[in-house]
């Protein structure tokens, strides 16, 4: 059994009706009990690897809440597959008869989440901080659908927010944006990683961006976070397949934050002096056209490549 990190009492609402519970955390978890000692019984346990933060809520009349928010896999009932869902527990602190103690104790209990999710490091004075993180996130609004944007401001960003990772967000202007700004950039290693909420190709930019550098050894080590928003999304489908997830925004989103990184493999392509940097795959001729035809149908998002590639079938000489 885990060593108990923290435990105290809080208020739970269940079917309306307020429930004095012990909440305990341990590095494996946070439990929810109903009353104390051998008649207590479990109401909810939370596995700390699907909590991605905990905030304090000030409520009306001096009222202070916990809320820890996670995102267990649920199978869906109706496809039968299995995906993350958003969820939040709310817990109101009253235990204490100055509303200065339930503060502390609401903020004793998100900093202690906090390290057990993300870390700490030593400060001076010998304490000890939550490690923080801050993530460089490029977004192409007209990327696939042209929701990239939407997707950052409705789901990334809040999550991100949740998560305690500070956002520097830049949204691509133009063909090879990317590519040039982490190229120029002269305070990279200041990002814990750089987010992309696009599809493949501003992933291939930002990979041939860091390759041009003069310092791209070191560069190239910076992890990539990927968010599917452009019209193929290969190398994110292929990262959420590898942690047996579907291809779902909120699925990306979780593991970007919860997520391990691993080291991919690259592809140098020269032609003549010109070099660069594939991640996924190299094609030309028929699968080049169909892509780069395909762009004025952008709109139709991953459709768009199987009717060019129908139009073209009937054009090419054979």
């Amino acid at each position: 059994m885990s060593e108990i990190l923290l435990a105290e009492e809080f208020v739970y609402t269940v079917n309306n009706v307020d429930t004095t519970v012990h909440l305990m955390l341990t590095a494996a978890g946070i439990s929810l009990r109903d009353g104390k000692g051998a008649h207590s019984y479990r109401l909810k346990y939370i596995h700390l690897t699907d909590v991605i933060g905990a905030k304090v809520h000030y409520g009306a009349k001096d009222s202070v809440y916990l809320l820890i928010h996670y995102f267990p896999l649920i199978k869906n009932r109706f496809n039968g597959k299995v995906q993350r869902c958003k969820k939040q527990v709310i817990l109101c602190a009253n235990q204490h008869e100055t509303t200065g103690g339930n503060v502390k104790q609401c903020i004793k209990w998100k900093k202690a989440i906090s390290r057990l999710i993300n870390g700490y490091e030593e400060k001076p004075d010998g304490t000890q901080k939550t490690k923080k993180r801050t993530f460089l996130a490029f977004v192409n609004p007209k990327g696939g659908k042209g929701i990239a944007k939407k997707m950052w401001l409705n789901t990334v960003k809040p999550m991100l927010d949740v998560a305690e990772i500070t956002s520097e967000v830049v949204y691509t202007e133009y063909s090879g944006h990317a590519r040039d700004y982490v190229q120029d950039c002269k305070d990279i290693y200041k990002y814990s990683a750089i987010m992309t909420v696009s599809g493949d190709g501003i992933i291939f930019e930002v990979y041939n961006g860091l390759m041009k550098r003069d310092d791209f050894t070191e560069a190239i080590k910076i992890p990539l976070a990927i968010i599917p928003g452009g019209s193929g999304n290969g190398l994110c489908a292929a990262i959420l397949h590898q942690s047996g997830v579907p291809l779902t925004l909120m699925d990306a989103v979780y593991v970007a934050i919860r997520g391990s990184s691993t080291p991919l493999d690259m592809v140098r392509v020269e032609q003549g002096e010109n070099v660069m940097w594939s991640f996924l795959s190299i094609a030309w001729g028929f699968l080049s056209a169909v892509d780069i035809e395909s762009e004025k149908m952008r709109w139709m998002g991953e459709a768009r490549f199987t009717v060019e590639a129908v139009k073209k079938t009937g054009i090419f000489p054979r």
